[in-house]
């Protein structure tokens, strides 16, 4: 089955979808060859979890989301799956780059993926928007520029 227009106009979200599964299987690759894993995950493990939670956390919801994508438009509920990713995205960048920011306070150190979540968070937050406008516009099974194209 190739995927549809629902799932190929959606590229920044594949995009994170498959950096939140990449980020998961690196963490387990870490673990796994006992490499020390330092960074962004500080709020997370400060929050108590512990990093193979963090790993299936992150290369869960990267596979679910990559699940919805491929299914929007081709499932009724798709679009749904494919907003609650998107509002899950917003909450993961923001946590990633709240650990940057408290490495950035406490220890006066600049980590340049700074930005990278900075820049994560705002689009994920907008891809979220996208996927309410669409949800509300459409309706289940028919969203963006699929509809408009048809």
């Amino acid at each position: 089955m190739m995927p549809t227009l629902h799932s190929t106009n959606r590229l920044f979200e594949w995009a994170m979808a498959l950096i939140m599964l990449q980020m998961g299987l690196g963490v387990f690759a870490a673990l796994w060859c006992d490499i020390k894993i330092i960074g962004a995950f500080t709020v997370l493990i400060g929050a108590g979890f512990d990093l193979v939670t963090v790993a299936t956390l992150f290369a869960m919801l990267g596979f679910l989301r990559c699940l919805a994508l491929y299914a929007n438009g081709k499932w009724r509920h798709g679009c749904y799956v494919r907003a609650a990713g998107c509002a899950v995205g917003v909450i993961i960048w923001i946590q990633m780059l709240s650990g940057v920011l408290i490495i950035l306070i406490t220890t006066r150190q600049l980590f340049m993926v700074l930005f990278v979540w900075s820049t994560f968070a705002a689009f994920e937050f907008f891809s979220l928007c996208r996927s309410i406008l669409d949800l509300r516009s459409y309706g289940p099974g028919v969203s963006g520029n699929a509809a408009r194209t048809s």
